[in-house]
């Protein structure tokens, strides 16, 4: 029997590992996992603090739901007693999040999308970035093996936390379905009609590590060649943030449309309807709007740091995220492409987006969550 920390999933607005909490849940548990040898009698039991939302898997045989809460450092001290008393146990615990269960008697595998908290430590809120520092340290010390998103973040683990490499599976994240179907158009969003506006395209929650500051003075500049052009921004300040920093320095707001967080159902349009997407990030785990992006055919422009270069590979144009004049002249590339030159880089795009697929995710998942039920409690 496999259990799993659900609680990632267990959310409205879903972003970052929200959205690979219940992308990772679906393919678990969904069609495709049927007809897989031992995969096919896997039992899973999903532990949540509160009732599963109406869009999870609903149970099933093999699929169970166990609500624990509520309560206050669930992680900490509630699901950990329940483990311990609760029988039958499971046979290994997925955390599908930096937190796994502190204390456990059954083996503990956690789920590390990134460490941006140690590398920007100051843009987080005290008790926010206390936790981040030593609960993850303290999940990743305890785990009999850890998934991460990127050969990029592999590497980190392995400087920051001494982890064995040998320990450390990498399992890209995939799209979802919606960004597999038609070209869509641009659509109308909060009262503004995109759909006959040439613009340039940021989604994401805005935090200090996605360097907003640096694209907006970098769009000023361009905006002044191309003055029929705006820059969208899709995504919400993230609540964990300490106040101030997260976006940087104010634009004019001249040519700039903020449209907050946009659901899924109407990002797919929005992305399609862009003339690029741009990831200036100084720090990424991984990137999922780059490979949205490449699959609706719209180019993409990123920057050359962290993960991003392994992700976009030649798909994209990518870019110095720390000089302003660099993303400035990546924009500016891109405006000029002639229509041969834009169509070669979208088949590179739909080529490079091919590679990640939930399917496949939830296939490593699956079979890391077997071979652990025979682990070792501690690496």
């Amino acid at each position: 029997m496999i259990g799993i920390d659900g609680n990632e999933a267990n959310v409205g607005e879903r972003v970052g590992v929200n959205v690979w909490a219940i992308e990772m849940l679906r393919h678990l548990e969904g069609p495709r996992a049927k007809g897989q040898g031992p995969r096919e009698n896997a039992k899973f039991v999903i532990y949540l603090s509160r009732p599963p939302l109406s869009d999870l898997p609903q149970e099933t045989t093999n699929w169970r739901y166990r609500v624990i809460g509520p309560g206050g450092f669930w992680t900490r001290w509630r699901l950990p007693i329940d483990l311990y008393f609760h029988k039958p146990r499971p046979n290994i615990f997925l955390s599908l999040s930096h937190y796994a269960p502190k204390f456990s008697p059954v083996p503990r595998i956690v789920c590390i999308m990134d460490l941006s908290f140690l590398k920007y430590p100051d843009a987080f809120k005290p008790m926010v970035r206390w936790q981040l520092e030593h609960w993850t340290g303290e999940s990743i010390k305890n785990a009999v093996h850890v998934i991460t998103i990127s050969e990029f973040n592999k590497r980190e683990i392995i400087k920051e936390y001494r982890y064995p490499a040998e320990k450390i599976t990498v399992v890209y994240p995939g799209i979802s379905e919606i960004f597999k179907g038609p070209t869509f158009q641009g659509r109308t969003l909060e009262g503004r009609t995109l759909r006959d506006k040439k613009y340039l395209l940021f989604v994401g929650t805005r935090q200090p590590k996605k360097n907003l500051g640096r694209l907006i003075e970098a769009f000023e500049r361009v905006r002044e060649k191309f003055p029929d052009v705006e820059l969208v921004i899709a995504g919400k300040v993230w609540g964990q943030f300490a106040e101030g920093k997260a976006e940087g320095r104010r634009p004019k707001d001249e040519g700039i449309i903020y449209l907050g967080y946009v659901p899924e159902r109407e990002l797919a349009g929005l992305v399609a309807g862009a003339e690029a997407l741009i990831i200036p990030s100084l720090y990424e785990g991984f990137g999922i709007p780059a490979v949205e992006a490449m699959a609706v055919g719209t180019p993409v422009l990123a920057s050359n740091a962290t993960s991003l270069p392994e992700i976009v590979g030649d798909a994209g144009i990518l870019f110095d995220p720390y000089d302003v004049k660099s993303i400035a002249k990546a924009i500016e590339r891109l405006l000029c492409l002639k229509p041969a030159e834009r169509q070669r880089l979208i088949e590179k795009g739909r080529i490079q987006a091919k590679k990640f697929d939930w399917k496949i995710a939830s296939e490593n998942i699956i079979r890391t969550l077997l071979r652990g039920e025979s682990l070792e409690e501690s690496p």
